[in-house]
């Protein structure tokens, strides 16, 4: 019967009847063997590259991906980790498994068997507090006579029988949404051909990769010596070991070789073929099983991505969410849980916040509107504010603009104490810049001084190596946090300086800063252990709290100017003066005005401080400060 014609009879009215009976689903189409002569099974199936690798993308893709429970507030929505299931879903599934390895599990099952089955563990209060996978193998679905659905399991540690909200079952495609078909089953002949031309191959390779062929002698030979002979010739030309070796015939012995070459059969054709038809049953682009030339007509492969997010990873999202929301979560109160696929589309996020920028300073979003799509808790009553750009009114019907004023009467900034606004916003966030700079040293001095007592000798060698690798990541990971909440600070008070909020500073651009802090303090260090005569004396100052104290001054100045220059752009300001403070700063660069971003001065010109020393900066400089101990800000103008 051909396959159409069979799932024809299985959603047929007789059928849809046959699933009210007391009798488990059919939902797999296996058990015997595929056209191309193999048994296909779950099993058997996953042992082909192709479907062991689209399993594990969308099971991977899917478990990596944060399961949040929420709750609708009068405000939006917010993050309901007040109740037990949010842990459950997001970090610790059960006493064994962590939330990444039970839904891994589950949709790797879903996948293959069509089905992914997870007990559901509740205390006395009908609370969930564990959620176990279960073997689809050993699970029945069926319909009791009152026409809800029950599950029994056959063995294992849940056997029994259980009701539909005691079992999370997530479902592939199937019949009436009661269960899902096995897709291994629905592809079996796709997939028993990719095997057979996998077995070919391997057949191939331990034949020799030579061509079979007859062995002629003159005469006729006994059974014994017929054997003889076969045993022989296999022995020493049988095996890709022994493809290059050179036969001796004796005795008017002929070799014929008949058999056809695999380039004949189109043995590559049909497997790569295999790839494709094998990656269109899972919906998975093929770029992402490493076959480049069925990539398809997509602007770029992060196209072709965002398209597996959408058409792929979405409905098994969507599945999961309806399932957990109609057994796990409570019926009141509004709560719903939801994956974020924000990461899987982070190629996309500069776009999303150029977009976010426009909407926030042509006023019709406000800060909680933006941080609502990007699923974030609201802030406080600034939040809601919606800017009005200085330069527009709405206007009624036959009224006439008024004039632009003249040029010194265009700045309308308000007049506030620029210096103590930025002060205040350093003391905000100085204590999160503390512990980072103080984990960062603390693990720069452990791995300084196991070098030490390891091999003194090779610290140019070790600080190489670690300042490159182990320490900018480590730098990267404890800064983004403190560079975050300067960040959050600084664009709080913007509203004050400005007259209008700027907004926050996209992740991009903050994961920018964090990457040239890394680079700098890295280089920093690593030029100050090898340089030194005496190393020891080196990390012995870092190991006493120097190191983090007397840079964090410097770091959080530097943060300060490239932040506001970034807010600045934002808030569309035109220029920005600098203004020279106290008794350490570049009189020469005071009350110079620039566009946002353009130098105030250029690499290897000469800038002259307070005391009347002078200074060469090494880079084109667009933000205060120019060097360590510099007390300089930049301000709108």
């Amino acid at each position: 019967m051909a396959l159409a014609d069979f799932i024809r009879t299985i959603i047929s009215p007789k059928a849809e009847q046959r699933h009210t009976f007391k009798q488990p689903d059919k939902w797999s189409f296996l058990g015997n063997p595929s056209g191309a002569g193999v048994e296909v099974s779950e099993q058997t199936a996953l042992s082909l590259s192709a479907v062991y690798s689209c399993v594990r993308i969308i099971s991977e893709s899917l478990a990596a991906l944060p399961l949040v429970t929420y709750r609708n507030t009068d405000d939006g929505r917010r993050q309901a980790d007040d109740l037990p299931i949010y842990g459950i879903l997001r970090d610790q599934a059960d006493e064994n498994l962590t939330a990444f390895m039970l839904f891994e599990t589950i949709i790797s099952h879903a996948c293959t068997y069509g089905n992914g089955f997870a007990y559901i563990t509740r205390n006395g209060r009908g609370e969930v507090t564990a959620l176990t996978p279960v073997d689809p193998r050993n699970v029945e679905v069926k319909m009791t006579t009152s026409g809800r659905v029950a599950y029994e399991f056959t063995t294992g540690q849940f056997q029994g029988a259980w009701t539909s909200d005691q079992v999370l079952h997530i479902r592939a495609l199937g019949p009436l949404g009661l269960v899902g078909y096995s897709p291994i089953g629905l592809a079996r002949e796709t997939i028993g051909l990719g095997i057979a031309a996998e077995q070919y191959g391997a057949n191939w390779f331990g034949n020799s990769g030579t061509p079979s062929g007859i062995l002629s002698v003159p005469g006729k030979l006994s059974d014994e010596a017929f054997g003889n002979l076969r045993r022989s010739w296999e022995k020493l030309h049988k095996g890709a070991g022994n493809s290059a070796r050179v036969a001796l015939l004796e005795a008017g012995i002929d070799f014929k070789p008949i058999s056809v070459n695999p380039n004949d059969a189109q043995f590559l054709e049909t497997r790569r073929f295999q790839v494709a038809e094998i990656a269109r049953i899972f919906r998975v682009p093929p770029s992402m099983l490493a076959d480049l030339e069925n990539a398809g007509s997509y602007g770029s492969i992060g196209e072709l991505n965002r398209a597996f997010v959408v058409h792929t990873l979405t409905p098994w999202a969507r599945r999961i969410e309806s399932e957990i929301k109609s057994k796990l979560l409570p019926t009141t109160g509004g709560v719903f849980a939801e994956f974020q696929f924000d990461h899987l589309l982070r190629g996309d996020l500069d776009s999303r916040f150029k977009a976010y920028q426009t909407a926030r300073q042509a006023g019709f979003l406000s800060v909680n509107d933006i941080r609502k799509i990007e699923n974030l808790d609201p802030i406080g009553g600034n939040g809601d504010l919606y800017l009005s750009p200085l330069n527009m009114e709405a206007l009624k019907p036959g009224d006439a603009p008024e004039p632009m004023p003249m040029e010194d009467e265009q700045r309308a900034l308000p007049t506030v104490d620029v210096v103590a606004l930025r002060d205040a916003a350093r003391g905000n966030a100085k204590a999160n810049w503390e512990r980072a700079l103080n984990t960062i040293a603390q693990a720069e001095v452990n791995a300084a001084l196991r070098q030490i007592d390891r091999e003194p000798g090779k610290i140019p060698e070790w600080a190489e190596k670690f300042y490159e690798g182990e320490y900018q990541r480590l730098a990267f990971r404890q800064i983004l946090p403190a560079l975050t909440e300067l960040g959050n600070q600084l664009s709080n008070i913007m509203g004050d300086e400005l007259g209008r909020n700027p907004g926050q500073l996209s992740v991009e651009a903050l994961e920018n800063m964090a990457r040239r802090f890394a680079t700098r303090r890295s280089r920093r260090s690593a030029q100050s252990i090898v340089a030194s005569e005496n190393r020891d004396g080196v990390v012995a100052s870092w190991a006493n709290g120097a190191h983090s104290t007397d840079i964090i001054e410097d770091e959080m100045r530097r943060a300060e100017g490239s932040i506001v220059l970034e807010l600045y752009r934002q808030a569309g300001v035109n220029q920005v003066v600098w203004r020279a403070l106290g008794t350490n700063a570049p009189v020469s660069l005071n009350g110079v005005t620039v566009k946002p971003g353009e130098p105030f001065i250029l690499r290897g010109q000469t800038v002259t401080y307070t005391d009347g020393t002078t200074y060469e900066p090494r880079t084109d400089i667009r933000h205060s400060p120019i060097k360590t101990g510099d007390v300089s800000i930049i301000q709108a103008v």
